[in-house]
């Protein structure tokens, strides 16, 4: 579990999940809602889910989609 400023997946954070971990990641930025999310592999998929606190915004939606979606091409090309 890591405690961040942004509840989106940083560049490495797909690494901890291939190592068989889910890794749960908490929103503390200033003046940003609770959140917690979960960034795990589901059957070769990269997936985040909010557990705690309000959905993601559809500007914080897009910035996790395209960072799950590199996690999937570093995954392909490392496997």
């Amino acid at each position: 579990m890591c405690a961040r400023l942004s509840i989106v997946p940083e560049p490495n954070d797909y690494k901890i999940v291939t190592a068989g971990y889910p890794f749960y990641i908490s929103d503390r930025g200033a003046e940003h809602p609770k959140r917690l999310g979960v960034l795990e592999l589901t059957r070769g998929q990269f997936e985040f889910h909010i557990k705690v606190g309000n959905a993601l915004t559809p500007d914080l939606q897009a910035r996790v989609d395209a960072r799950l979606a590199l996690f999937q091409k570093a995954m392909s090309t490392t496997h």
